[in-house]
């Protein structure tokens, strides 16, 4: 039997200072939360109850699917390179924005 260990799981900011956590392989298998722990534990009910439907059905789980990681071109000098960074750790850390 497969556990959530099995599979890749994507974490991200989402809108609105929540995150997403996802299973790509599983359709419907994804979470949301206000950090990345609500939302990566809330996956694991989401998970728990897919895979106890399809043993109900007497299927078996879907196997776990690559991804890549494509990161969009986009020519910055180093400061704004930095500044995007930071820009995205704080998202991480649920600092709000300041205008800048």
């Amino acid at each position: 039997m497969r556990t959530l260990n099995d599979y890749t799981v994507v974490l991200r900011p989402d809108n609105n200072a929540t995150f997403v956590a996802y299973v790509p392989a599983i359709a419907g298998c994804h979470a949301w939360g206000a950090t990345i722990e609500e939302a990566q534990a809330e996956l694991i009910h989401v998970f728990e109850m897919l895979r106890d439907e399809y043993q109900q059905a007497g299927q078996e789980l879907p196997k776990d699917v690559e991804i890549a990681e494509q990161k969009p071109f986009i020519r910055t000098n180093k400061k704004s390179s930095r500044w995007n960074v930071e820009i995205l750790e704080n998202q991480i850390r649920g600092v709000p924005p300041c205008d800048r």
